[in-house]
């Protein structure tokens, strides 16, 4: 038992701090032992303590901001939490319904088509100190799109305002985005007039049937 004792207690700082004098093994008492820390403490000796690093583990969470139009990241904010709030289920929440804009369905829908000028002389209901502005507030003055969509006229009890649908019509498909609304439309549940340039487009145009889906339902 000694012996082996022996072969240890050299590791163990074996010198006195206060009169550098050797002292003999076998006077240390065995370890571990009240009388141990108390020899060591009467001569003036520091045990080593060996201590253990463990890992650290960081718990981050992104934050990504998207824009929701151009699906482009805006910002991305990372921040770290404590392993508890990541780990934790969150107390007292529940889970948010969907908002309308989320649901999106890609079933086809039939529906007619009109068409309305974006002349001014044909747009005097839509004029504002100048401007033609659609009935959700947006001045489409210069254009008959908007953030590349062709502006569509709806009813929007029935297709909610900020809705981007592909349209397929006159033989053409495109993406138009629900920004207007007219007595004609808000008296059909069926219909949507397309803004076209000038009064001789939207007469040529007339009545047609075409089909709908939905890319986004609502803002």
């Amino acid at each position: 038992m000694l012996a082996a004792i022996a072969s240890i207690l050299p590791l163990l700082m074996p010198f006195s701090a206060d009169q550098g004098e050797c002292i003999k093994v076998n006077e240390i008492p065995p370890i571990p032992s009240v009388a141990r820390e108390e020899y060591l403490t009467e001569h003036g000796i520091t045990p080593i303590i060996k201590t253990e690093v463990k890992e650290k583990v960081v718990y981050k969470e992104r934050v990504v901001y998207v824009d929701r139009d151009t699906k482009e990241t805006v910002k991305t904010e990372v921040k770290d939490i404590p392993k508890k709030e990541y780990e934790a289920p969150k107390q007292g929440t529940k889970a948010e319904p969907k908002k309308e804009s989320q649901t999106v369905s890609n079933q086809s829908q039939n529906f007619e088509f009109t068409a309305y000028s974006h002349e001014p002389s044909e747009a005097q209901s839509h004029r504002y100190n100048g401007k033609i502005v659609t009935a959700t507030g947006k001045d489409v003055t210069d254009s008959i799109y908007y953030q590349g969509y062709r502006i569509l006229a709806v009813n929007p009890s029935v297709i909610p305002y900020g809705s981007i649908l592909s349209v397929s019509v006159n033989g053409q498909s495109f993406k138009g985005i629900a920004l207007d609304t007219g007595g004609a439309i808000l008296s059909r549940s069926n219909r949507i007039d397309l803004m076209v340039t000038d009064t001789n487009e939207a007469m040529g145009f007339g009545v047609q049937q075409g089909n709908i889906s939905y890319v986004r339902k609502g803002w």
